[in-house]
């Protein structure tokens, strides 16, 4: 059994986008349990509206390559674009952040609303890897 971190975002039609997100990623794994949702401000130069941010912890017996291929497969059904990203459009943006010790994308811990999205599972899953996952955090 892995443990996988995984980022939820959206800055259009964010709370359906992100409700349906939810309802798509039960539909695949059984075992999830969400942060608190954040409002938060856009991060990069493309980006002008506010996102709706979330992480979500997934233990499964599938590989990375299948948990990382889903994810995909949501953000089409959400209606993500590849041309979307460079004219501000984040339908929905979903990331593998980290799988049990292994930070995958550290860069994405550099984000000032991850470490209060962290905190928030600390008393919903105690045996999660927190102490490398908010080390990562600046």
């Amino acid at each position: 059994m892995k443990t996988y971190l995984v980022s939820l975002g959206s800055n259009v039609d964010r709370e359906e986008n992100m409700s349906r997100c939810r309802l798509l990623l039960g539909g695949y794994f059984s075992d999830i349990t969400y942060s608190q949702m954040l409002e938060t401000e856009p991060f990069g130069d493309d980006f002008t509206t506010m996102f709706y941010n979330q992480l979500a912890i997934i233990n499964s017996d599938f590989d990375y390559e299948f948990v990382k291929q889903k994810l995909k497969s949501i953000e089409a059904e959400l209606g993500r674009k590849s041309t979307d990203k460079s004219q501000g459009v984040v339908k929905m943006d979903l990331d593998v952040l980290a799988i049990d010790h292994q930070i995958i994308k550290r860069h994405d811990f550099e984000r000032p609303y991850l470490n209060v999205l962290l905190h928030s599972f600390r008393e919903l899953r105690p045996s999660v890897f927190y102490s490398e996952y908010l080390k990562a955090c600046i």
